[in-house]
């Protein structure tokens, strides 16, 4: 069995998409920056026609828990058909099926590069991202998710269980299954050059510094909102104005209130002490 699936696994809105385009522009062969409507992996793991094709049958026909029961052999199908990397984007949290076998395949997987985000904008960036406003960002965040499960609706996604913030980033980087590469939204902003860098070294490639510099230029949010303006983003719902809308450290200031930023830190405290991002987030709801 191949073990070449690469699962860029993230919460919604911690640079997944800014990742993938990167990974797009560093393997282009073109001097100018890729089509941000062309990005170059491969979809997206709760893809509806992804499994459709596979399995053969309308995921509509199916429970929600027969079609995660079948989705690990879909994983491996389109694995044992490619030689290269697949880079597929995961919301799903790293979960179990009632088996007892994880839902992303061991045997089929090379590693994982898990995108995190600051919790406190990421709630400000997925209430901005579903056309809400932010007065519920909190409860989103510390509330375990289901994505795409209503009946009534027509979705082009299977259902994806996100759990809370705080489990979801749990899920991906206790379990020792697969190699897991974590990379912090703050330093992809802030230290470029040796954060990329560390994915691809973590790939085992050799680019040089230059190329992946200029590949980062290439993807910078300047170019992802120029080109947005210029021709939308497929990705982009239809309840967004824009899909590229800041990008901002620290937007949660001008958007969360001292209680919601408190119930966010009191939540999940030991995840942020772990990642680094306690202390400038209790000074903050300290003094405001």
């Amino acid at each position: 069995m191949k073990k070449n699936i690469v699962w860029l696994a993230s919460y919604p809105k911690s640079g997944n998409t800014w990742f993938r385009i990167f990974l797009s522009n560093l393997r282009s062969e073109k001097s100018a920056p890729i089509d941000i409507n062309e990005i170059q992996t491969d979809g997206i793991s709760s893809s509806m026609g992804i499994f459709e094709k596979a399995a053969g049958i309308e995921a509509h026909e199916l429970t929600y828990d027969e079609a995660d029961l079948l989705r690990p052999s879909i994983f491996r199908y389109y694995s044992s058909r490619f030689d290269d990397f697949l880079f597929v984007k995961a919301h799903d949290a790293y979960t179990y099926l009632p088996d007892g076998s994880p839902l992303f395949p061991t045997n089929a997987s090379f590693g994982v590069i898990y995108l995190v985000r600051n919790p406190l904008d990421v709630a400000v960036s997925w209430a901005f991202h579903n056309g809400k406003t932010t007065e519920k960002a909190d409860k989103t965040i510390n509330t375990p998710l289901l994505v795409n499960h209503k009946k009534d609706k027509h979705y082009e996604q299977l259902r994806q269980q996100l759990l809370s913030w705080r489990d979801h980033y749990k899920s991906w980087t206790q379990q020792k299954n697969i190699p897991t590469l974590v990379l912090r939204y703050e330093d992809m902003k802030q230290q470029p050059l040796e954060t990329f860098g560390r994915a691809v070294r973590f790939l085992g490639w050799e680019y040089s510094d230059e190329a992946i510099g200029a590949a980062i230029e290439k993807s910078s949010f300047k170019n992802l909102q120029q080109q947005e303006g210029e021709k939308d983003f497929k990705e982009r719902l239809k309840s967004q104005k824009r899909f590229f809308r800041k990008g901002q450290i620290g937007d949660w200031k001008n958007h969360l209130s001292h209680e919601q930023a408190r119930r966010i830190l009191q939540c999940n405290q030991a995840e942020m002490v772990e990642l680094g991002y306690d202390m400038g987030a209790r000074a903050d709801t300290d003094t405001e």
